[in-house]
């Protein structure tokens, strides 16, 4: 799951990887909050800097709701 309009040439390619797919992606903190929930991924990538809620928050809204995924939640600020 990925952040809309966030490092999505980069996570696109990534996401290429037969290993990986991208099963969704959210526009800001609260619908990342709602996606998790509803796909329950293996990996989740936020950036902090989301809007609405920033991706800290919705991590921590995201491992209480979930928390299975807390071995796997991943927080991102940047992609080079």
């Amino acid at each position: 799951m990925i952040s809309k309009g966030f490092g999505n040439s980069y996570i696109r390619r990534w996401g290429k990887r037969q290993e990986l797919r991208v099963v969704g992606e959210a526009s800001d903190g609260l619908e990342a909050v709602q996606k998790a929930k509803e796909l329950q991924p293996d990996l989740i990538l936020l950036d902090v800097g989301l809007p609405t809620l920033n991706g800290i928050e919705a991590a921590r809204r995201i491992r209480k709701g979930l928390p299975g995924i807390q071995d796997s939640l991943l927080e991102c600020g940047i992609f080079c």
